[in-house]
């Protein structure tokens, strides 16, 4: 009897905590419904002589396309397909990189009407990818696991080492068209 008593109470518990988090995941919800993300759309130009990189964001009702790709010599080098939509009433920031075939999906933490910050546990690399408006510029953050400041000082404009293990890259980008 004893034994019954003890899994039920354990399970009341259960319950009760995932009751909570649901509650929280409802007020993070009704900000998220609100939350739009027509200050990416338009032409991005990474402000980088060396390399021709751009992003291309549009929309089609609630989903924001992006298209990320680098040009050398007129041929596309790299090409990322970009995705912000809602799922399960939260916004998800997936990126599918054709290079090496993966995709990465990232959860929609935090925002304001100029800035995104998305997060994952699952991917062994970046960890967490930080989208922000200033002006006619786009500042993209990316927070990055077992990476060398070497590797992060060729692919970003400018890196920061966070701990010895994670390295923040950061891409500055300029508006060139709507």
């Amino acid at each position: 009897m004893k034994f019954y008593l003890s899994i039920c109470i354990s399970l009341f518990f259960l319950i009760s905590c995932s009751d909570k988090e649901n509650i929280s995941d409802k007020k993070e919800i009704k900000v998220q419904q609100s939350t739009n993300f027509d200050w990416l759309l338009g032409t991005w130009k990474l402000k980088d002589s060396n390399r021709n990189v751009y992003e291309i964001w549009q929309k089609n009702k609630n989903v924001y396309y992006g298209f990320g790709f680098t040009l050398k010599h007129k041929d596309t080098v790299s090409k990322e397909i970009l995705r912000i939509f809602p799922k399960h009433k939260i916004w998800i920031f997936n990126v599918t990189n054709e290079k090496i075939k993966s995709s990465f999906t990232y959860r929609i933490k935090q925002f304001s009407p100029s800035q995104f910050v998305g997060t994952t546990n699952l991917n062994n690399i970046t960890k967490q990818i930080t989208y922000k408006r200033l002006e006619n510029k786009l500042l993209v953050e990316v927070v990055n696991d077992n990476l060398d400041v070497s590797s992060a000082h060729e692919i970003g404009t400018t890196h920061e080492k966070l701990s010895e293990h994670s390295v923040k890259v950061s891409y500055e980008f300029e508006k060139i068209t709507d």
